[in-house]
């Protein structure tokens, strides 16, 4: 029987990979509802090709384009709009990717959790943002929360459930970014165009700036200590230039299990449809002479401090970890857009985060409360650089 999918973020990168992946095997899998945010061109080609039931445009200025587009398929239903949307959310499907950048994926994974077996998360802000209320309403609903990004999919790969208690150190990799060899005053005069210039990855500029300061390893620790329940006192990150391993368990006998692969979105994609099996899909094939040049080394935080602020919001609970994302997520569009400088992305996180009271969250209410309030003082404080 074919596993009906759901892709919330379809004509983005994850989207794409995922219908890539799809396509070598269609008799295992079969494209249930399209959503977007305001692509139709791609949306409707996706549509016209896997013929799924639904096709969503979030953007609803863009119904009745889409909607013209799509006037030779009559039987696949098109809708537009927020409210529209989560009534799709209300279906039931064999596997759920949810792709959308930022926070505004949130409300479709709350909506659409109690309706899917699994859910393969590709959005790390939800997780940031309400990590405690999420594992928990998958706990509910019996739904299987499975990584998609290289790190976090590495960690769930070899991750032993019986053995938690027995981990002594979870640690996940980063190449380092475009200026792991720069020197301060250099990453002080660095502009747009450099920060995006990423070594291995070709990415959105947001996280290749998160990248480039680190933010993005730190994040994905915040990440690592929800999806996985694991203390932050046994989270570290490692520079590890090549992007070959991408994440490492020490187990309290000595003994460390890595995941290795060459960097291919596909791979952890592949875990979250075919799960618990493995698929066969086209991959790069590792080299011993690749192997062989492999370097690890521990990040400068002193030089990242970005790094060194997520661990400390970590450290201060759920609602630091929401300011620290919004708070980034708005100094590095301020970055992008020249307003400041690169080195200014921390000074601003940390001015943020040492002049906000902490918030407790324990329910949805709080965190957007939370990133309400933090946006505002953000703001505030951009504007004062």
């Amino acid at each position: 029987m074919q596993k009906e999918i759901l892709i919330l973020g379809s004509t983005g990168s994850i989207g794409e990979n995922t219908l890539n992946v799809i396509d070598q095997h269609t008799e295992k899998f079969k494209v249930k509802t399209l959503v977007a945010n305001s692509n139709i061109r791609r949306l409707s080609e996706q549509a016209k090709k896997y013929l799924p039931e639904h096709i969503a445009i979030n953007n609803e200025s863009f119904y009745k384009p889409l909607k013209e587009l799509m006037a030779g398929f009559p039987k696949i239903n098109v809708i537009s709009g927020k409210n529209a949307i989560n009534e799709l959310l209300q279906e039931q499907y064999d596997v759920t990717i949810a792709a959308i950048m930022g926070v505004a994926c949130l409300e479709p994974i709350l909506k659409v959790m109690p309706n899917t077996t699994i859910l393969g998360l590709a959005n790390k802000e939800s997780i940031i943002c309400a990590g405690s209320i999420l594992m928990e309403l998958a706990k509910k609903h019996h739904t299987k929360i499975i990584p998609i990004d290289s790190e976090h999919s590495a960690i769930f790969q070899v991750f032993e459930k019986n053995n938690v208690d027995k981990i002594k150190r979870m640690i996940l990799t980063a190449s380092g970014g475009p200026f792991l060899n720069s020197s301060m005053e250099a990453m002080k005069l660095a502009k747009p165009n450099d920060a995006i210039r990423h070594p291995i990855w070709s990415m959105g500029a947001k996280i290749s700036v998160d990248s480039a300061t680190l933010m993005n390893k730190g994040l994905e620790l915040i990440e690592a200590h929800y999806l996985f329940e694991i203390e932050p006192n046994k989270l570290e990150a490692v520079i590890h230039p090549q992007a070959l391993v991408h994440g490492l368990l020490e187990y309290c006998d000595g003994s460390i299990l890595a995941q290795l692969s060459c960097p291919n979105m596909q791979t952890p994609i592949s875990m979250a449809l075919a799960y618990p099996e493995r698929l066969e899909i086209t991959y790069k094939k590792l080299t011993w002479e690749a192997l062989s040049s492999m370097q690890f080394f521990t990040p400068d935080e002193s030089k990242f401090r970005c790094l060194k602020l997520a661990k400390d919001a970590l450290m201060g609970g759920q609602g630091k970890c929401i300011e620290l994302n919004i708070v980034n997520e708005l100094a590095v569009t301020a970055f992008l857009e020249n307003k400041i400088s690169f080195l200014q992305i921390p000074e601003i996180i940390d001015k943020v985060l040492h002049t906000t009271s902490n918030t407790q969250i324990k329910t949805i209410e709080d965190v957007f409360l939370t990133l309400e309030r933090s946006k505002n003082k953000a703001k505030e404080i951009i504007m004062s650089f």
